[in-house]
């Protein structure tokens, strides 16, 4: 399997399930657990349809997670000059980016504690705490995207639900979480007698 690249454009899902996995097979490589990198797959389609090639002309944001700014500036100074790609639009490039941010000494490049989570982005990236998919997709927004702090995205949780079966989590939630159809069934019935999830 490689990279595909198609331009400047929305991806297929077909072709974003290719780069998805070009993704999970380097991040799980690194020990990244499967649900963190399915939310940050989940956000990455959001962001770029899991182009690294896509480029929004109107803010000028650039790559899989759209870096823009000085983070744009970072990203194609560290694939070009420091891993000698001949381009910033290198999928591999990208997420050896995404790694070197998690690795980085500060914290400045990429990953900010923000919108009511206060992991450290390697407590992302193993998830240490068992945190849900859904917390883990709006994790990555809030802390890593930046975007529109306390208001979670919905799209972006569907996405990393897709993402997460895809890699073969099958069709359940995170570890350590009650399906939200449950916890409204339970609170229509008023009470649930003698339950317990297993996980």
């Amino acid at each position: 399997m490689a990279w595909i690249y198609r331009g400047n454009v929305n991806l297929p899902q077909a072709d974003r399930d290719n780069n998805a996995m070009e993704i999970y097979n380097f991040f799980n490589a690194q020990g990244w657990a499967i649900e963190s990198i399915a939310a940050m797959a989940g956000n990455i389609d959001v962001e770029s349809t899991v182009n690294p090639q896509r480029v929004n002309t109107n803010s000028g944001a650039q790559g899989l997670t759209q870096w823009l700014g000085n983070r744009r500036t970072m990203m194609i100074d560290y694939i070009t000059n420091t891993l000698g790609y001949s381009s910033w639009d290198n999928g591999d490039g990208q997420i050896r980016y995404i790694l070197h941010e998690e690795q980085a000494p500060s914290s400045t490049e990429g990953w900010l504690k923000r919108g009511g989570y206060d992991r450290t982005f390697s407590q992302f990236a193993t998830n240490s705490e068992n945190d849900s998919l859904e917390d883990l997709a709006y994790m990555w927004q809030m802390c890593y995207e930046r975007v529109s702090i306390g208001v979670p995205v919905p799209v972006r949780y569907r996405r990393t639900q897709y993402y997460y079966q895809l890699f073969g989590g099958g069709p359940g939630p995170g570890p350590g979480t009650v399906p939200k159809w449950l916890l409204y069934k339970a609170g229509r019935r008023k009470k649930i007698v003698n339950c317990t999830i297993h996980v």
